[in-house]
């Protein structure tokens, strides 16, 4: 895997174990760009939920800063923090952890052309 993206799943399972995904997905054919999905039960929109989500969002992001120039061809593009009852969501918790997406898979009608998935609980 990527060390970029082994440290930060160091950061995401030091300071959030209630993660229950963290994948890294490369979904714009032809691009270098990644996107980042994270999903817990305690991430909502409102409340104590949205706090959570600006924080595990300011973690990722300072986490890409400290390890930008680390790994060419890792350029994150997007963070999704989504709760648990998303379909993106739903559909990368069907992978294990320890992951490597080699193949076109469909995820909520995006085609993950390759990907990590280094946090994975389903329910």
């Amino acid at each position: 895997m990527v060390s970029r993206f082994e440290k930060i799943t160091q950061v995401i399972n030091k300071k959030h174990k209630d993660a229950s995904l963290l994948a890294f997905v490369r979904i714009d054919e032809g691009q270098d760009t990644w996107t980042i999905l994270f999903s817990s039960p305690l991430i909502s929109y409102t409340g104590r939920g949205d706090e959570i989500r600006k924080q595990v969002f300011a973690d990722i992001s300072k986490a890409l800063n400290e390890t930008q120039d680390e790994t060419p061809g890792t350029t994150v593009v997007r963070v999704g923090i989504f709760p648990l009852d998303r379909h993106i969501i739903k559909d990368a918790l069907k992978f294990k952890a320890g992951t490597h997406i080699t193949e076109p898979t469909r995820m909520n009608g995006n085609t993950v052309f390759e990907g990590y998935i280094t946090i994975s609980k389903s329910n």
